[in-house]
């Protein structure tokens, strides 16, 4: 038996009065009419656990984890019609398409990054040549003024 189970177990024996057994039947029908009542409200508040807590933590989860920076988080939910099941999609197909683009600039920042790389070099290149070019200017015009 879980957690849950457990707790269910006691919270049914704590409304089980010890003297139950010694009461008349009207004391019978009033036990057995809040013995009723407690598992009714045990058994709403797993329902509202499993059918509404857990999707409003998976979405904080996943958006937790967005936020942090984890592109792949998604929800994990099913997609039902309720408002919850719409609210996981959204935030799915948001993320997913958050996703997308980081890696479309990822991308495109590594594209920029091989231009700029490639016209540096081609500078270097120009920047040497043209450094040759007046270093050889220079030597042939001394050159000349001493043969002068």
């Amino acid at each position: 038996m879980g957690l849950r189970g457990r707790i269910v177990v006691l919270m049914l024996l704590a409304v089980l009065p010890i003297s139950v057994l010694g009461q008349d039947e009207v004391g019978r029908a009033a036990w057995l009419i809040q013995f009723i009542a407690v598992l009714a409200l045990v058994l709403i508040a797993l329902a509202l656990e499993r059918w509404a807590l857990r999707p409003v933590r998976a979405l904080l989860r996943g958006t937790e984890s967005l936020a942090a920076g984890d592109l792949s988080a998604r929800t994990g939910l099913a997609y039902t019609g309720g408002e919850i099941g719409r609210l996981a999609r959204a935030f799915d197909e948001m993320a997913t398409a958050r996703q997308r683009s980081e890696e479309r600039i990822a991308r495109f920042n590594q594209s920029l990054q091989r231009r700029v790389e490639n016209r540096t070099q081609a500078l270097t290149v120009a920047m040497e040549t043209a450094q040759r070019e007046h270093a050889a200017d220079a030597f042939a015009s001394l050159r000349l003024t001493t043969l002068d």
